[in-house]
């Protein structure tokens, strides 16, 4: 057999190889950290349905208020039977309380910074300095305790860091003359003392103009105007 035809087919199955050979990914997902069990862990290691939103992903999608994340979590909903700002109602797969009263602890629970909101009064708040926001779908009494029969909102805002001293103002405007300030202060007392004072005020106008201008206590007003301060 003529060596060259020989040389040709094993130089041939050679080259062939390169072509099947396994392409590196240059894409590295994100590692998104979570406490869904009382522990930081990925969120690809967590036998449990989560959403979950860092902190800089909660500012670019202007996340702003507890009932914010209703638009970006999936299966959670919420209504206000007692009229915008006051006792929120959320329901995770359906699963929600059919009683509206200032008192009565909901199957989805809120958590804040590991804080159980007892009542479901007072549970929409603002948001700032937020180090991420969690979704738990499904019963989580075994970890969480009870009223948390179709899971629960835990909203974590950002802690001390140790070794760094720092801070951030930030300033929002936007419609119906909304004004929003938002800022926080990290100080760091050598490697083992820090404390973080963080805070946010927002304030808009309403969205109709009021016309009985001769009315005491609402002349010159405009119904549903807002402020909220928190820190």
């Amino acid at each position: 057999m003529n060596i060259r035809y020989v040389m040709g087919i094993i130089l041939g199955l050679l080259s062939s190889v390169g072509l099947f050979a396994p392409i590196a990914s240059s894409q590295v997902l994100e590692e998104i950290v979570v406490t869904a069990q009382r522990l930081e862990q990925n969120l690809q290691d967590v036998p449990v349905s989560v959403t979950a939103f860092s902190g800089d992903q909660l500012k670019e999608l202007r996340i702003v208020t507890t009932d914010d994340v209703v638009d970006f979590t999936p299966g959670l909903t919420m209504f206000n039977p007692l009229g915008e700002g006051n006792t929120p109602n959320f329901s995770l797969r359906g699963v929600s309380s059919s009683d509206i009263t200032t008192l009565t602890e909901a199957p989805i629970a809120v958590y804040s910074d590991e804080i159980y909101y007892g009542t479901q009064f007072g549970a929409i708040a603002q948001l700032y300095d937020m180090e991420r926001f969690e979704a738990l779908r499904g019963p989580q009494g075994t970890l969480f305790g009870r009223n948390a029969t179709g899971g629960l909102l835990h909203f974590i805002s950002r802690k001390p860091q140790f070794g760094e001293t720092g801070g951030y103002l930030d300033l929002t405007l936007g419609d119906s003359s909304e004004r929003t300030f938002e800022g926080a202060l990290n100080v760091s007392f050598g490697e083992d003392w820090a404390f973080r004072f963080s805070g946010a005020t927002q304030r808009y106008d309403g969205y109709v103009t009021n016309r009985y201008v001769d009315k005491a206590g609402v002349k010159g007003r405009d119904p549903n105007d807002t402020d909220k301060i928190a820190a």
